[in-house]
């Protein structure tokens, strides 16, 4: 089984969504007309400042939200570092988190082992 985990890009309020959908060109936001790899891809935290992006940073969206917070939830499920959330979304949330269970279906695996002998 395989996940894809979406970058943060795809939450912020700058990112171009109707725009990036229709091309298959690097996509863009604005801060970038090409969004940099080191970013799209989350090796920088583009909470902080970035060479070009004209002082636009990383702001979730209001609609995608609670979204943000589940693949945070989903990365950390993962083993995975959560993405940094900006300080507007830290102070306006107060998500209890539901007793033991994730926000999503967890996969179930299963697992078969023989032992050999002989």
């Amino acid at each position: 089984m395989s996940w894809m985990v979406p970058p943060a890009c795809v939450f912020c309020e700058h990112y171009h969504h109707e725009r990036n959908a229709r091309t298959d060109e690097l996509p863009s936001c604005d801060a970038f007309v090409e969004i940099p790899e080191e970013i799209f891809f989350g090796v920088h935290d583009h909470s902080d400042a970035f060479p070009g992006d004209r002082g636009v940073r990383f702001s979730v969206s209001e609609e995608s939200r609670e979204d943000f917070l589940d693949l945070n939830e989903m990365r950390e499920h993962l083993g995975l570092s959560p993405y940094r959330l900006p300080l507007k979304v830290v102070h306006s949330v107060a998500r209890p988190r539901a007793q033991g269970r994730m926000p999503w279906p967890r996969p179930v695996l299963k697992l078969h082992v023989s032992r050999r002998t002989g």
